[in-house]
Parts: structure tokens; sequence; C-alpha cells
């Protein structure tokens, strides 16, 4: 059995028949749901300390990589490194879209232009 804090199961856990569930604000209510969360927590910013040591100029180990004033200042000023996601949107970056993003762009741009010929016949 999986318990899965939020409001909704990722795949596959969402399969019919799969022992899971989701709690909305599981880690005030389920103990293996807290502790997974301190857990996460803690390693995410024992790496964020880390990655504050090989690119010190933007300051991981004080934000954790959150997108505070200074780090945004700090991604201006060097552009950003290997880490920083390129779906995020910071000073001078337009965020890169997945690829499923593009193909239901493209299908609603197709859904549109039928639209228009159906107005025009």
């Amino acid at each position: 059995w999986v318990a899965v804090d939020g409001n909704k199961l990722p795949p596959p856990l969402n399969d019919e028949g799969a022992s899971a569930e989701f709690v909305i604000k599981g880690d005030g209510k389920v103990y293996s749901i807290a502790a997974a969360s301190i857990i996460a927590k803690v390693t995410r910013d024992r790496i964020m300390n880390e990655h504050d040591q090989k690119w010190p100029m933007y300051l991981f180990g004080q934000h954790k990589g959150y997108g505070t004033k200074k780090h945004m200042e700090a991604i201006a000023m060097h552009g950003p490194c290997e880490i920083h996601r390129r779906s995020f949107t910071w000073p001078g970056n337009k965020p890169v879209k997945k690829e499923k993003d593009t193909k239901k762009d493209k299908a609603a741009e197709v859904e549109k232009k039928k639209k228009k010929k159906k107005k025009g016949a």
C-alpha cells in the first residue's frame, strides 16, 4: 500500500487495482508521509549545499534552489548553470516546453483551424 501526499495519484499508481491512495495534506496526517517529507527536505538541503560548493555565485546554500530575489539576480548576472531547469522562467529565459506540451499546442492549433474553416464554409 502506498500513501501519496497530494490530491491525485501519479501514474502508474492511479491504475485500477493499484494499492495506493492520495492524502491531502498527508504530511500532517500520515506518519510515513511526514517521515518521507523530512527525509526529502534534508536530502535536498544536503544536495544544494554540495551545489553551493561547486557554484558559490548562486548561493544555493542559502536559498536551497528556491526562486528568491538573490537567486534570480545571480542567474541574471552569471547565466544559468547546468543544474538550472530549462523549464523554469528566470531573467532572460523563456521556459523550454516539454514535447508533450508542444504536441498539445499543435493539436489545439489544428482544432482552431478546423473551426475557422467551418465558419468560413
